[in-house]
């Protein structure tokens, strides 16, 4: 059961009919499969509508790989350009959905947070389940570590590393690291 509506009944859907008119998405939330089923359906029905830029607004966390990677390759396959914003953090798997858009279209405000962090699993089962399970993780890991270096233009080892040690960043380091393309502050690319 959902929470009531605080500015109103309805006033949700406002917003969102608003903002898909407008182009734009905001993902905010942990990264899961509900929210990969709502963004993935919102992108396709804006691909659908037309081929005109697109920008997502993101403060996002998350420690599972699998919908992250759906929201990041839905956008890729796309064809649309997809501008990112950075608001308050984006941690985890929610990072793997920003370095979605290319680095110039990859912008953050000022106070932004990002985390890198390993992707988290959870199971239970027999010992051959157990193995086949870890496989997909170590899969999986590779898959979100590559990514994110292949993005940021930094080695796969210290992009492990740092996941591996949890490493935060400010916008301003996240600049430094390639995961950012611009500070929404200051001049940057298309403005």
């Amino acid at each position: 059961m959902q929470p009531p509506d605080p500015f109103g009944e309805g006033f949700g859907d406002l917003v969102a009919e608003r903002l898909l008119r407008a182009r734009t998405l905001l993902i905010s939330g942990e990264i899961d499969r509900e929210l990969e089923t709502r963004v993935t359906a919102q992108l396709l029905a804006l691909a659908a509508q037309s081929s005109d830029d697109i920008t997502i607004h993101l403060n996002a966390y998350g420690d599972r790989v699998e919908p992250a990677l759906t929201i990041h390759e839905t956008i890729r396959s796309l064809g649309l350009r997809a501008r990112m914003v950075a608001l308050g953090s984006v941690a985890g798997s929610a990072v793997l959905v920003y370095v979605a858009a290319p680095r110039e279209d990859r912008c953050s405000l000022p106070h932004a947070r990002f985390r890198l962090s390993e992707p988290r699993a959870e199971a239970g089962g027999s010992a051959e389940e157990l193995e086949t399970y870890a496989r997909e993780v170590v899969r999986l890991h590779e898959e979100f570590c590559g990514r994110i270096a292949r993005a940021t233009g930094r080695p796969f080892e210290l992009v492990e590393e740092d996941c591996r040690r949890h490493r935060a960043l400010s916008a301003e380091e996240a600049v430094e690291y390639g995961l950012v393309g611009w500070i929404a502050d200051r001049p940057g690319p298309g403005r």
